[in-house]
């Protein structure tokens, strides 16, 4: 009963399940809500061991540890897990399972991990892409796990440097021509791949000199064959196409992982930012191909790399099938620049959703800074429409739109309210 004194009547669940040191899977249960102080408090329930991780399961666990603190699922008006199927999937994961029986139950989750998850899914699930990524993998690696190897990648670059200032290639000046290696990006900070695949990118024919000189090295035949088996992948027309179309696409979402990652973001720019992201990936797709093929073939040009003449057949060779009916341009052109951008728009709509666009929206418009400059008296009318619960009939509504035209003449003429910036500040000043 404790809990449920110092707790008013709405609050949110984030859980997450893992398996511990006995490797039974544990399911923790965190209450995030306002106290009667107008305080937000996240409370660590409990630790609770289940029999498995399906949604059903994970549904009854929660709802029978919120029954030993007296709180009802009804009262649940925000759920955060992370991104797994079983959790937030669309049709049977926990998130759908709940707001089936609780409407108001918005699902609400980190905008930056998010963002990861949305990227991650097109390096898991297209198998050229994935092919891509296993190959940069490996490359770091073999080039990252070596001194030797990564001082030997610095000095060629260095050289050509200088080789290309000598015959005036290239600019020199305070900040220009610094020093670039390849660095291993985080799995959980999928922005950071991008500076990775630039940096290999621009120091791609270093990488393939030091790959040579190790394929050459009989003091250790296993690295010699692995580094003969990468400089096959690099100098494929398939990893410098996914290299070009992966930089494209993580140059546009690297600014947007940037602010996510922001404390201090407000809501309305990270909307507006996420909308601005889409658009120019969506503008990738409908005006980029052209560039995207210049590009490569240039590159391809530069670095001796076979280039594919688009008119012939493409041919897969790990299917059984001889030909694929289709030639090379449909395959590059279609079933990967096309479907590896229709899949990233598609993960960015359903991790960015409509409703949990329009909540937020609608939350800022409470935000009090400059005299509550962001009010917006049909945003939030529109908001309350999302709580049908709390607001049931027409009349509810009508007595909400006097009392908030009330409640904004009255905070911008309290002095007591000038100083606020944000919501957060603003309830406990309420209360």
């Amino acid at each position: 009963m404790l809990l449920r004194k110092i707790l008013d009547f709405f609050f949110a669940i984030l859980v997450d399940e893992s398996r511990d040191v006995s490797c039974k899977e544990q399911l923790a249960l965190v209450l995030r809500f306002v106290n009667k102080k107008g305080e937000v408090v996240e409370m660590f329930v409990g630790l609770r061991h289940v029999s498995d991780t399906s949604a059903l399961t994970l549904k009854a666990t929660i709802y029978d540890m919120l029954s030993k603190w007296n709180l009802s699922p009804t009262s649940i008006r925000g759920q955060g897990y992370d991104g797994a199927s079983n959790m937030s999937g669309a049709f049977n994961g926990l998130k759908t399972l709940i707001m089936n029986e609780t409407k108001s139950t918005y699902f609400i989750h980190c905008f930056a991990h998010q963002l990861q998850l949305a990227l991650m899914f097109i390096a898991k699930n297209h198998t050229k892409v994935n092919d891509f990524f296993d190959a940069v993998s490996r490359l770091l690696n073999i080039i990252g796990s070596s001194y030797k190897r990564r001082d030997n990648l610095r000095k060629k670059q260095a050289d050509k440097v200088m080789e290309a200032l000598v015959e005036g290639e290239l600019e020199s000046g305070t900040g220009l021509n610094q020093e670039v290696g390849i660095k291993r990006p985080f799995d959980t900070r999928w922005g950071s791949h991008f500076s990775s695949l630039l940096n290999i990118k621009n120091i791609y024919s270093s990488i393939c000199e030091v790959l040579e000189d190790l394929g050459k090295d009989n003091s250790d035949r296993d690295r010699k064959a692995e580094a003969i088996r990468i400089l096959r992948l690099l100098k494929s027309y398939d990893f410098v196409f996914c290299l070009h179309l992966m930089v494209d696409i993580l140059g546009v979402t690297d600014h947007l992982n940037t602010t996510l990652h922001r404390k201090d973001q407000d809501i309305v720019n990270a909307m507006n930012q996420v909308s601005s992201s889409k658009k120019a990936i969506q503008e990738i797709r409908d005006l980029g191909w052209e560039p995207l093929l210049r590009n490569v073939t240039l590159f391809c040009d530069k670095h001796d790399v076979r280039i594919m003449d688009m008119e012939d057949e493409y041919y897969d060779r790990f299917s059984r099938r001889r030909g694929s009916h289709v030639n090379n341009l449909h395959h590059y052109h279609v079933d990967v620049f096309k479907t590896v951008i229709d899949m990233q728009l598609q993960e960015l709509n359903h991790r960015f959703n409509e409703a949990n666009t329009k909540l937020l929206l609608c939350i800022a418009c409470l935000c009090p800074r400059e005299s509550f400059k962001a009010f917006d008296l049909d945003k939030l009318m529109e908001m309350a429409t999302l709580y049908q619960q709390e607001f049931r009939t027409e009349y509810d509504l009508q007595i909400l739109e006097v009392e908030l035209k009330n409640y904004i003449k009255d905070v911008r003429e309290d002095e007591r309210f000038n100083q606020l910036k944000n919501v957060g500040e603003l309830v406990k000043k309420m209360v």
